[in-house]
């Protein structure tokens, strides 16, 4: 869950944040069974700010999605619109968004590595979207 600001301890308070993230889709699906998510930071930057998963940010030319997690035995798999559109290993990597869409990761964790062999990979973090050029639009079901 990614909250603009720490939890308070007061129940009725935390539990709307909580709440008010997931409507917003500020949030990341991970499976620490493989590793804690804790450190993982996935956002958006250019000209007009920052934004991160589940928020929208203006397009512009230079966009870039970043991602951080720490792991050296990361790889990243950046999803445009449904398609891969960008792949990096590592515990850093920068991916330039070329037009707008909605942006989000796959990161997956080597399970073994034998020197630059990758035998293997297993699922951990899967990122909402982040809106480049704002959010889709959504028709409501009885306008279809």
């Amino acid at each position: 869950m990614i909250l603009p600001e720490p939890l308070s301890g007061e129940l009725a308070a935390d539990r709307e944040a909580v709440y008010a993230g997931l409507r917003e889709g500020r949030c990341h699906l991970v499976y620490d069974s493989q590793a804690p998510g804790a450190a993982y930071h996935y956002w958006a930057e250019n000209s007009a700010g920052l934004a991160t998963a589940g928020e929208d940010l203006p397009y512009r030319e230079g966009t870039t999605l970043c991602v951080a997690c720490g792991r050296e035995d990361a790889l990243h798999r950046l999803v445009q619109d449904g398609e891969t559109v960008g792949i990096a290993e590592g515990p850093r990597a920068t991916f330039p968004a070329p037009v707008p869409g909605a942006y989000r990761l796959e990161t997956s964790l080597y399970w073994r590595r034998q020197g630059s062999w990758r035998l293997r990979v297993r699922p951990w973090v899967f990122t909402n979207p982040i809106y480049l050029g704002g959010p889709p639009l959504v028709t409501p079901a009885g306008d279809r």
